[in-house]
């Protein structure tokens, strides 16, 4: 029987006390949301990405030809160094989505639809496979061109044919960059349609699956050797070889940042959430230190006192788990589906995930339990007299400490905002762990907004790497003259330069072979480029065997730094290179800069002639670019030259743009949950003070304070402490903000970010963090003042 009236005290207390009780346990509830939404969404992503790469077949390598037949895939397939090989056939076309509006397209015609071995494509909707004179859209393209299943798309061949083509339906190919990556979109025919198109049957890209080792990338390398060589003896070119990292999804570097970062705010929402407990618990704990006074006085032993509340908490924290764990899945479940859907993957696992909910259980159980013991402690063995002589839980002085003194010597000032001072330092240990959940927090924001500010001062400097307004890209080369002075009778080309352009691949000292490698011969004296140089130096009127690599192609090839000479194949000739420079560069792949003169030294049949024109316009804006852009691309086509491709500078900013833009919308979806933490920290410490103040209100009213002068108090205090944790905040978010802003230019560019700190993120935070205090102290503090003085002076 004694049992009894001691769980029905523990039930009362968190039924009666409704207000306390959710403030408690939505502080436990917080900690447990942010550590399951934030920690489960980097497992899931981590984890699914890695399964359905796998599901693909993905390739070993790919390898790009001159037209081949079925008779040397079944060649390759025999191979013992291969598993399983296929093959297809891909062009660039153009897509019209409006008028005199096109867009690049990669067509793709496959051996077998219905026998796919490597790189499987899957029917997502409509036909398949796709039938005769009709077109699959992959799902991620169908947005891109501005259609429906069911309408007819304009293409345009690279001689310019232009043909009518149904989508059929829609594609899912994992394997291909999303389109609002690239702004390219993808679209599947079948090999009937291709000879309609004017084509053969034949492929040029192959795909093998090594027999043996299939992660080891070295033993990758030198089994795409040996095909290579077994393609270029039956009478085929070879034009380029790619080796992805084995295992890994192309998307992974662009998912690493996006798992550093989460990783880096589950810990601090861990941490905010800590301390939010243990303010929150010892407030608590101070409130009921008359009722143990009461308790003792009847019979009650330390022991089951401390029992009593220990199960109290155990209680609080069931209630939070029941609410912070479901939540929590949602949130990583949403999360998770957003990031996936940039990717261009379904997410299979379940958002409750095992390792995360243990987490969950240990801080939402542990922390509260842990950070009570002490309390509790202190709490269940005070003596009957000092207990029951407290007045509404512990009395916080004032004048007892340096802060205090300081703020005293403060003159000048109108008595509220006197008072709301010295009331925001008497709790002193409440105020510091509430200072550093807020400082925290605001230092995650303001570091995302730095990591923001430097992936735009990264991205403006990569429009200024090229001081290009408009690129051409020619399907062979023609006569650099021709090419200049075609282009410079279109109205509004203020001035131009052509550049060589091919394909190379580096020779490694033990004869294997990098990936492909763009190499572009711009004029010894080009004036369009601005090179943002890492390291060494660019290249010289001079430099005949010297080239300047990108931060990719380091990357790739991570024994070459500046000094090192290299072996490229270009044109099927090998040369020795010197490196002086290596060069930023902005989700381009590895590439590389030789002198103008010295590629035509050694590529005669190309000697005097151009594949890329770089145009400079006098009229910069967007709309003038795309409308020379298309002067140019008629009056080239006008005169019979095959033009592959036409970028503005906008148009390829507006790609890379998007491209950060989903990190930064992502970190900012982190920033919030972690803001969000803040903003209950504080409500949760302004609850307690006014809580703990209630009968100082009642005093106060007594004396004829308004219920706008309590409120007003209440508020300047709320206010008060947050533009403290803004100014700790700042402080801390400068160290932040320059590793988070390294961490994922390393990730995403192999490169730190061009690292910016700027003030107006630190003005938004002051502006964010007093309306978060104001909003979080109204609600506590509007209550208090409302209350009447026989309420507040009957309060216990």
């Amino acid at each position: 029987m004694l049992s009894y009236p001691r769980w029905r005290k523990v039930l009362r207390d968190i039924w009666n006390n409704k207000s306390r009780t959710l403030l408690v346990v939505l502080s436990i509830a917080a900690g447990v949301f942010a550590i399951g939404a934030i920690n489960a969404t980097q497992i899931i992503l981590a984890h699914d990405l890695s399964a359905v790469y796998s599901t693909t077949n993905p390739p070993s390598a790919i390898i790009g030809a001159s037209p081949f037949d079925e008779d040397l895939l079944d060649t390759i397939r025999a191979m013992p160094e291969v598993k399983d090989a296929d093959a297809r056939r891909g062009l660039n076309v153009r897509v019209n989505v409006g008028p005199d509006e096109w867009l690049d397209m990669n067509l793709y015609a496959v051996r077998d639809y219905d026998d796919i071995r490597v790189d499987k494509i899957l029917p997502e909707l409509g036909a398949w496979p796709p039938p005769e004179k009709e077109i699959l859209v992959e799902r991620q393209s169908l947005a891109l061109i501005g259609a429906e299943v069911g309408d007819a798309i304009l293409i345009e061949m690279p001689d310019g044919k232009r043909r009518q083509l149904p989508i059929a339906g829609l594609t899912y190919h994992l394997l291909q960059p999303p389109a609002h990556f690239t702004g390219v979109a993808s679209g599947y025919v079948s090999r009937d349609t291709l000879e309609w198109l004017g084509l053969t049957r034949d492929f040029t890209t192959l795909t093998f699956v090594a027999a043996e080792n299939d992660r080891d990338q070295e033993h990758i390398e030198r089994v795409a050797e040996k095909v290579r060589r077994k393609i270029e003896n039956s009478g085929r070119v070879v034009f380029n070889t790619f080796v992805p990292t084995p295992g890994k999804h192309p998307a992974d570097d662009a998912l690493q940042p996006l798992l550093l970062v989460l990783s880096a705010l589950s810990y601090m929402a861990l941490l905010m959430s800590g301390f939010l407990v243990i303010n929150t618990i010892n407030a608590l704990l101070g409130q009921q230190i008359k009722q143990i006074g009461i308790m003792k006085s009847v019979g009650a032993v330390s022991r089951q006192l401390f029992i009593i509340y220990l199960v109290m908490i155990a209680l609080f924290s069931l209630l939070a788990l029941g609410i912070g764990i479901p939540l929590g899945a949602l949130g990583a479940y949403g999360l998770s589906s957003y990031a996936a859907g940039l990717i261009n993957f379904e997410i299979t696992s379940s958002p409750i995930q095992p390792r995360v909910l243990m987490l969950q259980v240990i801080f939402g159980l542990l922390v509260p339990l842990a950070a009570a013991f002490l309390p509790i402690l202190n709490g269940v063995t005070v003596n009957v007299r000092e207990a029951i002589y407290a007045q509404g839980g512990k009395v916080y002085g004032f004048g007892e400490h340096l802060l205090d003194t300081l703020i005293h010597q403060i003159r000048g000032l109108p008595s509220t905002i006197l008072i709301a001072l010295r009331n925001s330092v008497r709790a002193k240990a409440r105020l510091a762990f509430t200072l550093i959940t807020l400082t925290l927090g605001g230092a995650a924001f303001m570091g995302v907004y730095s990591v923001r500010s430097s992936a735009l001062n990264t991205l403006r400097d990569a429009k200024e790497y090229r001081a290009c307004d408009i690129e051409v890209r020619f399907s062979r080369p023609y006569r650099q003259q021709v090419l200049q002075d075609i282009a410079l009778g279109v109205p509004g080309v203020a001035q131009v330069e052509s550049w060589g352009f091919t394909v190379a691949r580096r020779i490694r000292d033990d004869d294997t072979e990098s990936a492909s490698i763009q190499v572009f011969a711009p004029p010894a004296d080009t004036q369009f480029i601005r090179p943002a140089l890492i390291s060494g130096r660019w290249l010289l009127p001079g430099d005949a065997n010297a080239v300047v690599v990108n931060a990719d192609f380091v990357k790739d090839e991570t024994d070459v730094k500046v000094g090192d000479t290299i072996t490229l194949d270009i044109n099927a000739q090998k040369k020795d290179y010197k490196v002086v420079g290596v060069v930023r560069s902005v989700l381009a792949g590895p590439f590389a800069y030789i002198n103008y003169p010295f590629f035509a030294s050694y590529a005669a049949r190309d000697a005097g002639r151009a594949g890329i024109l770089q145009v400079m316009i006098d009229d910069k804006s967007p709309e003038s670019q795309t409308r020379v852009g298309q002067a140019l691309e008629a009056a080239y086509k006008g005169a019979g030259f095959d033009v592959s491709n036409i970028r503005t500078t906008a148009q390829a900013g507006n790609f890379l743009g998007e491209q950060f833009n989903i990190l930064i919308v992502f970190l900012f979806m982190m920033a919030v949950i972690v803001a969000g933490v803040s903003a209950l920290g504080l409500s949760g410490a302004m609850s307690m003070n006014v809580l703990e103040r209630t009968r100082e209100i009642g005093v106060m009213r007594a004396v004829g304070a308004s219920d706008a002068s309590v409120l007003l108090v209440f508020l300047i205090e709320g206010v008060f402490i947050g533009v403290a944790s803004w100014a700790s905040g700042s402080v801390f978010a400068v160290p932040l903000s320059k590793i988070l802003s390294d961490q994922v230019g390393n990730a995403l560019l192999n490169t730190p970010l061009l690292y910016v700190f700027p003030p107006e993120g630190v003005a938004l935070w002051l502006l964010g963090a007093v309306l978060l205090a104001a909003i979080a102290t109204f609600m506590p503090a509007h209550r208090a003042s409302r209350l009447s003085v026989r309420e507040v002076l009957a309060y216990e």
